[in-house]
């Protein structure tokens, strides 16, 4: 359903675009995604890492390679930076490579002490809120890192927080499913 989705929404645009899935909570599906859009040999021009979930009102869990993790932090975060990672030799052939990690205000709702790295499978104290912050969190660090390590080449990231956006993204705090 997703990749048809996806070839719809590429017939509605005038220029030459491969489309292709990514389930961020499936480290494979990440590695397959970004071994096609590699196997293009194009430069990338943006990497937009955009999707996320907000909220989950309950734990959930995601076996990562055999590690439990707590999801908002494995889609928000480990998905987009594991896609970010693989990618990034084609972003660096681009004229003038960019990076938006699209983060959140929502940052501020991490743990005080920062990312709880002892606790991301979220079993010690789950709020959802909280852990969402905390994904928001490692999104602004790991931009923050990549523009020091390219600050003298023509690469750039930058996170940003979008606002409040008409998205499905509140659902959970809506009720949706």
């Amino acid at each position: 359903a997703d990749a048809v989705r996806a070839e719809a929404a590429a017939l509605g645009i005038d220029v030459d675009i491969v489309p292709v899935v990514c389930e961020l909570t499936d480290m494979n599906s990440v590695v397959a995604c970004s071994d096609m859009v590699m196997a293009t040999r194009r430069p990338l021009d943006v990497l937009m890492c955009n999707a996320g979930i907000m909220a989950l009102p309950d734990l959930e869990q995601i076996d990562v390679n055999g590690t439990l993790l707590e999801k908002q932090f494995v889609v928000n975060h480990l998905g987009h930076y594991l896609l970010t990672r693989r990618l990034l030799a084609q972003i660096e052939k681009a004229d003038a490579g960019r990076i938006v990690v699209v983060a959140s205000s929502g940052h501020r709702m991490a743990p005080k002490g920062g990312i709880e790295f002892d606790n991301l499978s979220g079993e010690q104290s789950y709020q959802g809120f909280r852990n969402y912050g905390q994904s928001k969190l490692a999104n602004i660090l790991f931009s923050n890192e990549l523009s020091r390590l390219y600050m003298d080449t023509r690469l750039t990231s930058n996170a940003i927080h979008p606002g409040v956006v008409g998205t499905n993204l509140g659902r959970y705090i809506r009720g949706d499913k």
